[in-house]
């Protein structure tokens, strides 16, 4: 670059006063006499002369800690690098004012292709962005503004890792920033319904990108098509290959606290007690409280919340109308629905209260039973054959032959 020098005040020296300039400014692009070309950036940080100590030791864009660059060509420098006084930086050196730094701010233009470790952070794909495109709504369409909606603070992104804060599903699903819709059930903190599946649990079903993040893949490509229908508990709750699917719903069945359902159950049977809604994220489902609800509640004629059904019309003008379901089925209990049989714990017959000392208030019956003090019977008396029809319609294994009443 500077003519030789046979002083002693060594290269400064030479520099300063033998330069010469070897330039020519007249031409676009410039053209450039010395042993490198300056108009070519890529030879000089990702080509023959990076690193290069005779060169100031240019960086190696290829594996920049700040951006990993895979440009090899001036022209692709400029999306980046060149200001709006030229059209390319293919047309000027590299001392030229055109020639800029990149914007931090500007975070479209970066994320145009992968970045990070191995490419672990995929391109923004700016023409399928979907929910989120105008999530500021401020200046209209996606643009560098909606990036910083969510990712609150870009200042440590140079830092290994996912070291971007972030925000998440709830920091405004939950309470209606930015005009997002709030989801009131069916999330990690329901008000009345909650779920250990998070967002990305069902969403990410509908997109396959960005899927390091849980939340990558919805929040910048998220849609609502390809969405189970949300209006039919069943769909999840009694169906185990979509449970596995849609978040490992439930079966009510097995549940630790009030197991409930059976096999064909359905919708309109959960929303007897849980409420109707447009979409199972909405505010007007509920969970009624354990201790509000009753036997009869599930074991009706209406309902199949369990297998066996009882007539309350009946009950409520029979003898026993005033008892509690338990008074009788003394096993029975909110949470063992799902494992209590008849077998284990049989329910009272009429001898446990109508004999000695009584249960319950029941009138004593003293002779003509099967342990009468004079008179027994081996079953039934016969005048209460007409009375127990109903009762035997309903237990299978009191036959006909279980109302004779022969004397001994």
């Amino acid at each position: 670059m500077y003519l030789t020098n046979t002083g002693t005040n060594g290269s400064s020296s030479a520099i300063t006063h033998y330069i010469k300039d070897v330039t020519n400014m007249a031409s676009l692009p410039y053209q450039h006499s010395g042993t490198i070309n300056t108009s070519k950036l890529y030879c000089l940080h990702n080509g023959a002369y990076t690193n290069n100590a005779s060169w100031g030791t240019p960086v190696n864009i290829s594996t920049s800690t700040k951006r990993t660059h895979s440009e090899t060509l001036t022209s692709q420098c400029d999306g980046c690098h060149k200001d709006s006084t030229v059209s390319s930086l293919t047309q000027v050196d590299f001392h030229n004012a055109s020639l800029q730094g990149s914007d931090i701010n500007n975070c479209l233009n970066c994320h145009t292709s992968a970045t990070g470790p191995g490419g672990i952070y995929a391109a923004i794909n700016t023409a399928t962005f979907t929910q989120h495109k105008n999530v500021n709504n401020t200046d209209g369409g996606l643009t560098n503004s909606d990036c910083k909606v969510c990712h609150t603070d870009i200042s440590n992104m140079m830092t290994s890792g996912f070291t971007t804060a972030t925000k998440v599903c709830a920091d405004c699903h939950t309470s209606g920033n930015y005009n997002a819709p709030i989801i009131s059930n069916h999330n990690q903190n329901g008000v009345n319904i909650s779920t250990p599946a998070y967002c990305s649990s069902c969403h990410n079903n509908s997109v396959a990108q960005y899927t390091y993040s849980k939340n990558a893949s919805v929040g910048h490509y998220g849609t609502k098509t390809s969405l189970i229908a949300t209006a039919d508990c069943t769909d999840c709750h009694k169906n185990p290959v979509n449970a596995s699917i849609w978040g490992q719903a439930s079966d009510p069945a097995n549940s630790g606290t009030f197991p409930h359902s059976i096999a064909n159950t359905p919708k309109e049977d959960c929303y007897a007690c849980h409420n109707s809604a447009s979409d199972f994220h909405n505010v007007s489902l509920a969970k009624p409280a354990i201790g509000t609800v009753n036997c009869l509640d599930c074991h009706k004629t209406t309902a199949t919340m369990a297998p066996k059904k009882i007539d309350s019309s009946v009950i409520a003008s029979g003898s026993h109308n005033s008892q509690a379901c338990e008074n009788c089925h003394t096993g029975a209990t909110d949470t063992n629905m799902n494992s209590y049989s008849f077998t284990s714990d049989p329910a009272k017959t009429c001898t446990a209260c109508h004999t000695g000392a009584g249960q319950f208030n029941a009138p004593l019956v003293s002779e003509h039973n099967q342990n009468g003090q004079d008179v027994t019977t081996h079953w039934l008396h016969a005048p209460h054959a007409t009375a127990t029809a109903v009762c035997s319609s309903r237990i299978p294994a009191l036959t006909a032959a279980a109302v004779r009443s022969p004397i001994t």
